[in-house]
């Protein structure tokens, strides 16, 4: 059988579908790494180019190598990154989707071992998208616990049709030329469902073979898809190569499997309920298994609940971390808390935020976490640069509280512990300069700091360990650039031990 291809109007009308797919896509990136790790490691096709992938703006890096070291290093994982590349330090998926090359599946198997089988694992039951062809549709069988079988179909210049299935969601994503058909693909070996016995639930037949030439395989699932449940990935597997194709169908159907397996990644979940007045650290690694707790990864979200009352007149967010990572905040009251689209939100650099939310609204707040320090994929060496660090994880500490008044009178509202006593200034309002005093109840370290009415750090006062006592210390309106400020409402937070107090200057030019 032939494709019949229609006029143009048939490609428009598969590129107007495929842009609407890929804005979609794109517009769901936030929470990885990136979009799609491909593996082309230890007995796979070094493959450093994926036509699809660039067709569709995905933003993507591959492992090309045969050395088992690298494979063990980026896979499993090494000193620098004990998590490995697909994962990170809490386990969770990294990137959106990992693609398998083609190739021979045995060795790779072989390579990968329990702790490499055990790392796709995760990234699928966390949540991630499994595309494999080829070799990388009989790896699958490390997902999908249906049974395939090869189709002994092998030689030089061997392609085969594939019938698109009723329904088939691969139709979401292409027309393939409205002939519920797709010409000419690339096969050596490859695989095919086995229909015999019922197939696993969740599984669903995306195409099927057209190849006279071997009944046994003819008609037989030649792609298919599974997805467990609802928390899971989406997997896909197909037994022919499409993977190198640059033009026409070949290239649409990579680019749908590819999509489609986007388009499965489980939505995001809640780490943990914030307490009131509660700090969360967040300082567990990998190797200590406690994803609860465990530090956040590059371009990583943590998302947290936090119940505010009908009596809360303000609600405060602070958020602290090592001083060379940026880290920023965001809070919604309606749905997870991701940049571009929270109703607050800090992204200035630096990890210690804090904000204050007059008046909100009573109920659940969601609040996001991202870590925004990363690191750079070098493609010749297959390496990262940059702050290394961050890939084991970056420790932080999120405080949310909620006061019955405003944030002028946090200060009286809530006091974990009593060790400071006071926060005041004079003048205020002021120009040009207010004396800030406070009193410290028992020796500590003090940390006190400017923010402005956004949150964003102005100036730090006082870093220092300091003995129980009455101090003061002065601010001239001028920020930590050596600039003068403009006039405005400032606030002065003062942390020691577990108290903090929060106060309202107002500065007059």
């Amino acid at each position: 059988m032939t494709s019949s291809k229609g006029p143009l109007s048939n490609r428009l009308a598969y590129l107007i579908t495929l842009l609407s797919v890929c804005f979609s896509c794109l517009a769901q990136t936030e929470g990885y790494y990136k979009d799609l790790f491909m593996d082309g490691g230890v007995g796979l096709t070094s493959r450093t180019t994926l036509p699809a992938a660039d067709s569709l703006g995905l933003s993507w890096e591959y492992l090309a190598s045969e050395s088992q070291n690298m494979q063990n290093a980026v896979i499993i994982g090494s000193d620098m990154d004990s998590n490995g590349w697909l994962l990170y330090p809490d386990g969770a998926p990294r990137f959106r989707t990992i693609y398998v090359n083609g190739g021979d599946a045995v060795p790779h198997y072989y390579a990968l071992g329990e702790a490499g089988v055990e790392r796709i694992q995760a990234f699928y039951s966390g949540g991630s998208g499994y595309v494999g062809t080829c070799a990388g549709a009989i790896l699958s069988e490390i997902i999908w616990p249906g049974v395939m079988l090869g189709t002994g179909i092998t030689g030089a210049g061997v392609y085969t049709g594939h019938f698109i299935s009723p329904n088939s969601a691969l139709l979401n994503y292409s027309t393939f030329g409205d002939d519920m058909y797709i010409s000419n693909i690339f096969h050596w070996g490859g695989v095919y469902a086995d229909e015999s016995n019922s197939l696993p639930p969740g599984t669903e037949i995306l195409l099927r073979y057209d190849y006279t030439q071997h009944p046994s395989v003819d008609q037989r699932p030649s792609c298919w898809t599974y997805k467990e449940n609802d928390t899971t990935g989406r997997m896909l597997a197909i037994g022919s190569h499409p993977e190198g194709e640059i033009l026409g169908e070949g290239l649409m159907l990579m680019e749908s499997l590819l999509l489609y397996a986007l388009d499965g990644c489980a939505p995001p979940e809640i780490k943990a309920t914030l307490v009131n007045g509660e700090p969360r650290v967040m300082d567990k690694t990998y190797e200590e298994s406690n994803p609860q707790f465990t530090r956040i990864g590059d371009l990583q979200y943590h998302h947290y609940s936090f119940e505010v009352p009908e009596e809360a007149g303000s609600i405060s967010i602070e958020l602290e971390a090592g001083e060379q990572y940026d880290i920023h905040l965001f809070a919604d009251p309606d749905d997870y808390a991701f940049s571009g689209s929270a109703e607050a939100s800090l992204t200035s650099g630096g990890s210690d935020h804090y904000f204050v939310i007059s008046d909100p609204e009573p109920g659940t707040w969601f609040i996001g976490v991202k870590g925004a320090t990363t690191v750079e994929f070098t493609g010749i060496s297959q390496l990262y640069i940059g702050d290394l660090s961050v890939l084991n994880g970056v420790e932080y500490t999120i405080t949310a509280s909620w006061h019955t008044s405003d944030v002028t009178s946090i200060s009286q509202d809530h006091v974990k512990a009593e060790s400071l006593s006071m926060l005041n200034n004079f003048p205020n309002p002021f120009n040009p300069t207010t004396t800030i005093e406070y009193e410290t109840l028992e020796a500590s370290e003090v940390k006190l700091m400017v923010t402005d009415i956004q949150g964003h750090h102005i100036r730090t006062l006082v870093s220092e360990s300091k003995a129980a006592g009455r101090y003061t210390v002065q601010w001239n309106g001028i920020d930590s650039e050596g600039t003068q400020v403009g006039t405005g409402i400032y606030f002065a937070r003062i942390q020691s031990g577990n108290s903090s107090r929060v106060i309202k200057m107002i500065y007059l030019r």
